[in-house]
């Protein structure tokens, strides 16, 4: 029996299907395995991409959830080498923040779904119940992400790099004040809370480099 459309055990009854978490991000990882162990049999969490594919390859869950920019290998492109080898996995990817060139690349390659991590944990929860049953979910296509300015995203970037408004503001001639506009507008534009939130979503974009040591 083919696990991934069954759900089932050998004997017939109904399970909860088993799911691989992989973020590098390990206490981001267990909260979501704490949230996610509701629905799912949590059978592991990867920190990178390559650590995807091996769990992966030894334990053949369900689904996979995994982050977009990990260390090594990427989460779409762990994602790509998985489904050349098994194109029946159920595969979805839960980020910051989703980018079109993210979107436009898990259609392309056959995941499942593309969520958020500002989204609702309910609403988070229910579509990768849907998912592992059978559906897909993906963000509506008419509400792209809004494009930021150079501003915006030289202010993240220097933020994200540990840097006070101050600092910030010093290092690219602006007031500290400007700083503080333009990143709490960003923040607006892309629907983040925080300034943790922000911080992901400047290492998923592609801003500063997540292997950078001041971000550990």
């Amino acid at each position: 029996m083919n696990r991934m459309h069954g759900i089932e055990d050998p004997t017939g009854t109904a399970r909860r299907p088993t799911l691989l978490i992989a973020d590098d991000h390990r206490i981001v990882a267990e909260g979501f395995a704490r949230l996610f162990a509701e629905r799912f049999e949590i059978l592991g969490i990867a920190g990178d991409g390559l650590e995807m594919i091996s769990m992966h390859d030894a334990v053949r869950p369900d689904l996979v959830v995994t982050d977009i920019s990990m260390p090594r290998l990427g989460g779409i492109e762990a994602a790509r080498r998985i489904l050349e080898r098994h194109p029946e996995a159920r595969i979805a990817v839960l980020s910051m923040h989703e980018q079109p060139e993210h979107l436009r690349a898990a259609r392309a390659i056959g995941l499942r779904g593309v969520l958020s991590k500002t989204s609702p944990p309910r609403t988070v929860l229910a579509a990768l119940d849907a998912i592992a049953h059978g559906g897909t979910v993906f963000p509506e296509t008419g509400s792209p992400t809004p494009p930021l300015s150079s501003r915006q995203r030289e202010v993240v970037a220097h933020l994200a790099m540990g840097l006070s408004l101050a600092e910030t503001a010093e290092a690219i001639g602006v007031t500290a004040k400007t700083v503080e506009y333009h990143k709490y507008r960003t923040m607006r534009m892309l629907g983040l809370r925080t300034s943790g939130a922000l911080v992901r979503f400047a290492v998923e974009s592609g801003l500063v480099d997540a292997e950078d040591p001041k971000l550990r």
